[in-house]
């Protein structure tokens, strides 16, 4: 069962375009020290299509979806998401680093299925390494995101500014939510019954504006 930072994360990507897979299972990873293996997970897989729309339709007008702000720059891209969710403000270099270790990248990056042989896979944990998107050509049709999604506080810089992740914070996500919310009331509340999520449902219901009788 996911936590409520997961849950924050998953709907988050999900009003944004993405398809996302929560709790991916990396089988029998080898070691660092080559002796025997582990199993672990990745919080959250997702993908977001290149041409992905959205359209509400209210009394006055009909209008399209907009992604947050730093999405905008992936419109018209495939776009692969490997996501490490933290809840606590005591994140460490080392944890986001073991979650986006070489060996879990390469699993992640065959399992998103948007690079198609080898050498390419190969070079994107290459470059994952030190960067936070594969690759950096602007004109690329597909792209790879490394993304940390915590509640980090502003003096942990070294967490927060690494140039190997996006960080994202997870008071931004559940402001985004709100806001998402708030611009479609009538539509939001209507249909929060529908969304497979007591968690999303409550938000809902929380936002809803004291004149909607729904």
């Amino acid at each position: 069962m996911p936590n409520y930072a997961e849950e924050l994360v998953y709907w988050y990507l999900r009003l944004n375009g993405f398809f996302p897979l929560t709790n991916f299972v990396y089988h029998r990873l080898p070691r660092d020290d080559n002796r025997g293996t582990y199993n672990a997970d990745a919080d959250i897989l997702a993908i977001r299509p290149p041409y992905y729309r959205e359209t509400i339709f209210s009394r006055e007008r009909e209008r399209d979806l907009v992604s947050d702000d730093w999405l905008q720059a992936f419109d018209g891209k495939w776009v692969g998401l490997i996501g490490e969710v933290k809840g606590s403000r005591s994140v460490t270099i080392e944890q986001v680093e073991r979650a986006f270790s070489p060996e879990r990248l390469r699993v992640a990056i065959m399992r998103l299925g948007l690079l198609n042989d080898n050498q390419t896979i190969n070079n994107a944990v290459d470059v994952f390494g030190s960067e936070r998107q594969f690759p950096y050509d602007g004109q690329a049709r597909t792209v790879l995101l490394k993304v940390l999604f915590a509640d980090t506080p502003t003096h942990n810089y070294a967490v927060m500014q690494s140039p190997a992740w996006t960080t994202i914070g997870l008071k931004d996500i559940d402001n985004f939510i709100r806001r998402r919310i708030n611009d479609y009331p009538d539509q939001k509340s209507g249909g929060r019954y529908f969304f497979p999520s007591s968690f999303f449902q409550y938000i809902v219901w929380n936002e809803r504006p004291d004149h909607l009788d729904i």
